[in-house]
């Protein structure tokens, strides 16, 4: 399989790598298509487009058969554009469907773009697909193509979004824009991702269920301690008094135990500062450590921050001393501070 040999290649701009190799290579199968067109499109991109679009490829192998080399010339025109005939009737189209290929969509089409929003809303389109529009956009944003605010525009389709991975995938983009982003485009970013996860929280609740998914005992773990950061007072609010019962030495479940403890050294200072070491001296699992030294890393106050990371310096084994700085580095009230530290 011709694509099984590429592998992942990242193709950019107009470069198409499917049904296009098939097509272009269906009448050289004597030429042990299957060993040496890896080669070939090494070969293809280092000399046509590294320099262009920093593609690189971990391949490397002589071309000495003519043939293959006169296979590369007629590639290298074939893969720089590729038109395609829409049939007649058609209101929508999605390139990469299934988000199979190893590569990004942009979309130049705007009315195309909105008819696949509309199916985002009402979900005809997959769990992937919906997925993959908006992470397609966003990497986009990331490149600085597009501006933030169109990737936010296009999320209102996913206002009654349920499904794992999108909503996985859109709130983690969320979270990095709002770290990384000027502060004067912060506040629409929160906006944002404080509907979507509230949204999702609602219908899952904020306390496991028996024979839940998996993926959405994920999502509940992850979407707490994002709303929290965007100032969801409900959730906020629910998750502190979790963690109140945690201290009061109530046991909570395990799959929200770690965003509890991130809310709770949020809400309750010092206070969860001192816990958090004691319990961490005194528990024997291996876990738990770990998602304590994680919570140690979410405090709104660079002070107590300070003193979680003194601690682990003296007290927590190499192997997981990097979890409460890792955890610090993604704490906004923490990454002014974290690299003079």
């Amino acid at each position: 399989d011709v694509e099984q040999t590429v592998e992942a290649v990242e193709v950019n701009e107009r470069t198409i790598i499917g049904d296009v190799l098939d097509h272009a290579t269906a009448d050289i199968a004597r030429l042990d298509l299957l060993e040496k067109l890896a080669t070939l499109l090494e070969t293809l991109f280092l000399d046509q487009f590294t320099t262009r679009n920093n593609d690189v490829l971990p391949l490397g192998i002589d071309l000495q058969d003519l043939k293959i080399v006169r296979l590369a010339n007629i590639l290298v025109e074939v893969l720089r554009r590729l038109d395609v005939d829409l049939p007649d009737g058609t209101v929508a189209y999605k390139v990469n469907a299934g988000q199979t290929g190893f590569y990004r969509v942009a979309y130049q089409d705007e009315a195309n773009l909105a008819a696949l929003g509309d199916r985002v809303r009402n979900r005809t389109l997959g769990a992937e697909d919906r997925w993959g529009l908006q992470n397609d956009l966003f990497a986009q944003v990331r490149q600085g193509r597009l501006p933030m605010g169109d990737y936010l525009a296009f999320l209102d389709h996913y206002s009654e979004e349920r499904a794992f991975l999108p909503l996985i995938s859109i709130t983690a983009n969320l979270y990095q824009a709002y770290l990384v982003l000027p502060q004067d485009q912060r506040p629409a970013v929160v906006d944002a991702g404080r509907r979507l996860a509230t949204a999702a929280l609602d219908p899952v609740g904020l306390q496991p269920v028996d024979g839940e998914p998996h993926t959405t005992a994920t999502l509940r773990d992850q979407l707490i301690w994002r709303a929290a950061v965007w100032g969801a007072g409900a959730v906020t609010d629910a998750a502190a008094e979790c963690f109140d019962r945690m201290m009061a030495g109530e046991a909570v479940p395990a799959d929200i135990a770690r965003s509890v403890m991130q809310v709770g050294a949020r809400t309750r200072g010092k206070d969860a500062l001192s816990w958090f070491c004691q319990r961490f001296l005194e528990t024997p699992n291996e876990h738990e450590r770990m998602n304590l030294l994680i919570a140690m890393g979410g405090f709104d106050n660079w002070t107590l921050t300070a003193e979680a990371l003194a601690f682990t310096l003296e007290k927590v084994p190499a192997r997981n001393r990097f979890m409460p700085i890792v955890a610090a580095a993604a704490n906004p009230w923490a990454i002014a501070h974290l690299w003079d530290w």
